[in-house]
């Protein structure tokens, strides 16, 4: 049956959304991540979020499905309320019809967020990207929540729906801010646990200038190189023990239609665990990078380094195991506030010398920039101060200003580091 609202009520919720707007203009996101307890909640918890996401599956292919039983019917045509049974498959590939359980409000976050997914594949092909189709789930791993229904109880247990008293860590995050609004959610499944990811609005907290500048140079030895001499190393290797397993689960290689054993899943979750773990390392190391960069500096500039076609060549596993992609893609979404800026991946940051503008060519076993007219620095040391050079100058231009304000002196070739444990001195 669908739901019929009155005039009065479609008014009321027009009113609350304008406001909910402009309360959001003085607000910022942040979202934390709490951990379900693992010893703090009954073990039919943990049963029945398993069986929530692999509901959530059946629901988002049987809505694919639906869409594809003729050309007149699409996700949009697809009622929730009409399909409380599925067909699904099961490990012998024979159908079954289950009842869904899945909560109402995950039901419908789940089909709401599907018709989203497809709205924006189309949005994408209208700007002319090539996209793809929507294919069917071998797994669910995210469970969107709705605004509204996530509640903190006390400092150890939160309610969402189905859950009541779901007690979980991390709720110490909140406890440094004295306002903050819960928005939406996510129920989240990682090879650690359960987790539920929470969207917190934040008052906006106005920053005070620092009136310095940077620029940014990346490299393989020195992961990031200041233009004030620091240096940032963000690469975090694999260990023995993800060697370890990695050589037990080959070994234990199974055939195509050969049926995998309960040794071999049990390696498999030990080293999704193990990647997990790299993961959060990498994402630590990129975050406290960004956080220092944007606190301590105004404008950060960069150039449009080709980081991807770096694995490629000779340093593959020293890409793969750096976080400088991540790092490079949030400077990226910076541009749009004005707090960074890139050049074009053709200047010559390495090869140009600052004093007499010569072009030299040093080779990459050559730490040390030299030029005929005298000038010597550290390698990456000069291409992030010509990085800032080109790009104040490229930043001046297109503000359509006749000088540079508010640069910050070039600092000394021999700076002291800042005292910071991520900095390699």
């Amino acid at each position: 049956m669908e739901l019929v609202r009155s005039n009065h009520t479609k008014a009321k919720i027009r009113e609350s959304l304008s406001e909910t707007r402009a309360r959001r203009h003085t607000q910022v996101c942040r979202v934390f991540e709490l951990k379900v307890s693992i010893r703090h909640n009954p073990k039919d918890v943990f049963t029945k979020l398993a069986q929530c996401f692999k509901e959530a599956k059946w629901v988002i292919n049987d809505m694919l499905s639906f869409s594809k039983k003729s050309e007149d019917t699409s996700l949009f045509d697809y009622k929730y309320t009409e399909h409380k049974t599925v067909i699904h498959y099961d490990k012998d590939k024979n159908p079954v019809e289950s009842p869904i359980t899945l909560p109402s409000v995950l039901h419908r976050a789940t089909v709401a967020q599907k018709r989203a997914d497809l709205a924006n594949l189309t949005k994408s092909k209208k700007k002319g990207f090539k996209v793809g189709a929507l294919k069917f789930k071998s797994e669910v791993n995210c469970i969107p929540i709705i605004t509204g229904y996530t509640q903190i109880l006390d400092g150890c247990r939160i309610t969402i729906p189905g859950f009541r008293r779901l007690r979980v860590h991390g709720l110490n995050q909140l406890q440094q801010f004295e306002k903050f609004e819960i928005a939406d959610a996510k129920l989240v499944r990682k090879a650690s646990g359960y987790y539920v990811k929470v969207s917190v609005m934040l008052p906006k907290s106005k920053r005070i200038p620092t009136n310095k500048q940077v620029g940014l140079d990346f490299g393989i030895k020195d992961s990031i190189t200041t233009s004030y001499g620091d240096k940032y190393k963000c690469d975090v290797r694999e260990t023995d023990y993800l060697k370890f397993l990695s050589r037990k689960l080959n070994k234990r290689g199974v055939g195509k239609n050969e049926k995998k054993s309960k040794r071999y899943y049990k390696c498999m979750r030990q080293l999704r665990r193990e990647y997990e773990k790299l993961a959060n390392k990498r994402k630590d190391i990129a975050n406290k990078i960004y956080h220092k960069l944007t606190t301590d500096y105004d404008v950060i500039y960069f150039q449009d380094e080709q980081i991807k076609s770096w694995q490629k060549g000779l340093f593959g596993k020293q890409v793969q195991s750096s976080c400088l992609g991540s790092l490079k893609q949030r400077l990226v979404a910076l541009e749009a506030s004005g707090r960074s800026f890139k050049i074009s991946k053709w200047e010559p940051t390495t090869n140009l010398c600052p004093v007499c503008g010569s072009i030299n060519h040093p080779t990459l076993a050559d730490r040390t920039y030299k030029c005929s007219c005298g000038y010597t620095l550290d390698r990456d040391t000069h291409s992030a101060r010509v990085v800032l050079m080109i790009g104040s100058s490229k930043r001046a231009e297109r503000l359509e200003q006749t000088s540079v304000e508010g640069v910050a002196p070039m600092p000394a070739s021999d700076s002291v580091a800042h005292a910071n444990p991520l900095i390699r001195k």
